[in-house]
């Protein structure tokens, strides 16, 4: 892209005054395949920015969804340490009885079974909440690692942008030197055709101008041949 825009701005620069019309019209074609490359390259550019907003829709789309899930489940996961805690404290309030029991005589011995079935209850619950806190720290750790995977798609996609609007940017410039450059030829054009005719240029466009000076040139080569052949002849 720099070579191009270097190449461009030397042939802005460039001394036109001492070309012919074929050399002209051959810099004329060539400027006009390069502004239709670069409308090509510019229309690319455009469609692969509208794809890279896109993309990024759809992921700030998904972030926002997976946001609420991750705050889901840290609720879950306090709500299951307040329970522990609760349980614990249920657990020792079963110990110290037990202690004191064990030296009681036989009647106290039902109410010992009664709490150890209430111990074992205790501990059952306390393997189910720790699997599902298990369970929903993997899930945590899944929404995490997809919302972190977010944010650096997320991140790519805005580099992507910033290079698509400034290879745009580069694009717009290079464009306008070339109509610059076109503009610049057609008024050497003008001067060129007043100067050979004796006439007002007529007011049309830069390459109507170029096309006239060319086609008025290439008559009075004509015109000349005749009066030429006479002069021999005398």
């Amino acid at each position: 892209m720099d070579i191009k825009y270097e190449m461009l701005k030397s042939l802005l620069d460039a001394d036109i005054s001492g070309m012919r019309p074929e050399e002209s019209k051959r810099l004329i074609d060539q400027l006009r395949n390069a502004i239709s490359n670069t409308k090509e390259e510019l229309q690319t550019i455009r469609e692969e920015r509208e794809r890279i907003d896109k993309d990024m829709e759809r992921w700030i789309l998904n972030s926002d969804r997976l946001m609420p899930m991750a705050a889901k489940h840290a609720e879950a996961l306090r709500a299951w340490d307040t329970e522990r805690k609760r349980k614990l404290a249920l657990s020792r309030q079963v110990e110290e009885p037990e202690v004191s029991l064990s030296s009681s005589c036989a009647p106290a011995e039902g109410g010992m079974k009664e709490r150890r079935r209430r111990k074992a209850s205790l501990e059952k619950e306390e393997k189910r909440l720790t699997a599902l806190c298990s369970q929903s720290r993997q899930s945590l750790a899944e929404v995490q690692s997809r919302c972190l995977a977010a944010e650096e798609e997320l991140r790519r996609l805005q580099g992507q942008v910033a290079m698509a609007a400034s290879g745009q940017s580069q694009k717009s410039k290079e464009e306008q030197l070339v109509d610059e450059y076109v503009a610049k030829l057609d008024v050497a054009a003008t001067v060129r055709y007043a100067g050979v005719t004796g006439r007002s240029a007529p007011r049309r466009g830069g390459r109507e101008n170029h096309a006239a000076v060319s086609a008025d040139s290439g008559s009075q080569q004509t015109s000349s041949k005749p009066k030429n052949n006479r002069k021999a002849r005398k």
